[in-house]
């Protein structure tokens, strides 16, 4: 793949408009000009509109469908599992390619978090145009995945704790295999149990709880560091922005179902595709531990 080509969603006007046709649903090519441009009127620069979405379409980037301009899913996963956007990231093999492009495919997620992704986009001053919306996308696929995991770790431990394994999993199971019935079954079932089992309140507490820790270990090896040491002791990351990721995914419901069936050796590999993978990596591993320390101290 010649590297211009992977520039056309790294910078520039291009990858400001490709980025919202991945984020607004069904868009025109005057509406993407709206969108970039911020305005609702008639966009001032429909001359620069017209030829940055040619170019797109010609790098088969977007596709366009009854007057409508639409993201081409399949090269953009291939384009980003042939770029390295992070040092720890992980190739996705064909099946695992395909698994993305079909998640891909409901973007609930992404358009809840569309205002701000849009905010830095106008932010910029004139003329400036950073947005890199291939490392932006994968950032947001990553962190929805670290939000997954966490979701399927402690919601499925609390739902174990409260003695409802057997059903959770027969109803995980029914819901997989009856997919024209899940909208039933998770505002029926699913969403009932959570609640029942107080998962959001308890996730609030185990995340402020796990926060607490970290926090503890870098202010130790911040007190313990010498000079210029002292600059290289990186801050935790903020982990109430995955808790309120597992919120955003809850909310999107049922349309991203498929994430609840992924198997976890790909989620893991999704998750690299987030800027804040190695802390998060970090911060399991470190619950992990603490919680097998509390289990063995009991």
């Amino acid at each position: 793949m010649a590297s211009n080509d992977v520039d056309l969603l790294r910078k520039g006007l291009t990858s400001e408009y490709f980025l919202a046709s991945f984020l607004e649903k069904d868009p025109s090519r005057y509406r993407l000009g709206q969108i970039v441009q911020n305005t609702k009127g008639r966009p001032p620069n429909s001359k620069n509109l017209y030829s940055v979405l040619d170019e797109l379409e010609a790098a088969k980037y977007i596709v366009e469908k009854n007057e409508k301009c639409y993201p081409n899913l399949t090269k953009l996963v291939d384009t980003m599992n042939s770029t390295q956007i992070r040092q720890w990231q992980e190739s996705l093999d064909s099946d695992e390619k395909q698994v993305l492009v079909g998640m891909l495919q409901n973007r609930e997620f992404f358009k809840v978090v569309s205002d701000e992704i849009f905010k830095e986009m106008h932010d910029q001053p004139a003329r400036i145009h950073h947005i890199d919306a291939l490392d932006t996308i994968a950032n947001k696929i990553g962190l929805l995945t670290a939000a997954i995991i966490l979701y399927r770790t402690h919601a499925l431990n609390a739902i174990r704790e409260s003695g409802g394994k057997d059903s959770t999993e027969n109803n995980l199971s029914q819901i997989n295999e009856e997919q024209k019935d899940f909208d039933i079954a998770w505002n029926e079932q699913l969403i009932p149990m959570i609640k029942e089992v107080a998962f959001e309140r308890k996730l609030a507490t185990k995340t402020k709880e796990i926060q607490k820790q970290v926090m503890k270990i870098y202010k130790e090896q911040k007190k313990n560091a010498k000079g210029e040491e002292k600059d290289s002791v990186s801050k935790p990351l903020n982990i109430m922005m995955i808790s309120d990721a597992i919120m955003i995914f809850l909310k999107s419901m049922p349309s991203l179902r498929a994430f609840l069936f992924v198997p976890e050796k790909t989620l893991w590999k999704l998750c690299k595709l987030w800027e804040g993978y190695g802390m998060f990596e970090f911060i399991m591993k470190f619950n992990q531990a603490f919680e097998n320390q509390n289990k063995n101290s009991s």
